[in-house]
C-alpha cells in the first residue's frame, strides 16, 4: 500500500507539481524538502496508515508557513519596487534570500525584484 502512495506522489511530483505555478511555502520559507518530499518520506519509513497522520502536521506547519509568507508580503508591501512584479505580493525571497516575482520554481517566473526581506 504504501508503494502505491509513494508512486503517485512521484507522479504528482513529476507532472503537476512543476506546471502548478507557485511552490510548498514551508519549503520557501524554511528551506529544506517541500511538503510531498517530506511526506513521501515519511511514507516511506512509516507505512501508510501512521504515514497518513504524521503528515497531516507537516501539512499544519505549511499552512503557518504560508500565513507567515503573506505576512511578510503585506508587511514589505511598500518596500518593493515594481521591476517585472505585477504587485508587490507578487515579490518573494527564493532559496537564496534574493527576491523573485510569483514564487515558483520555474525559471520563467525568476524575474528579480528590488525588495528586502
Amino acid at each position: 500500500m504504501k508503494y502505491i502512495a509513494v508512486f503517485f506522489i512521484s507522479i504528482y511530483q513529476k507532472y503537476i507539481s512543476p506546471y502548478k505555478g507557485f511552490r510548498c511555502a514551508y519549503a520557501s520559507v524554511y528551506g529544506g524538502d517541500s511538503c510531498s518530499q517530506a511526506v513521501k518520506q515519511i511514507f516511506i519509513s512509516e507505512g501508510c496508515i501512521k504515514g497518513f497522520y504524521s503528515s497531516r502536521s507537516r501539512f499544519r506547519d505549511c499552512r503557518k508557513a504560508n500565513e507567515e509568507r503573506k505576512k511578510r508580503w503585506r508587511d514589505k508591501k511598500g518596500d518593493c519596487i515594481e521591476l517585472g512584479c505585477e504587485t508587490a505580493e507578487g515579490c518573494i525571497p527564493d532559496k537564496n534570500g534574493d527576491s523573485i516575482c510569483g514564487g515558483c520554481d520555474m525559471p520563467s517566473c525568476d524575474v528579480p525584484c528590488d525588495c528586502s526581506f
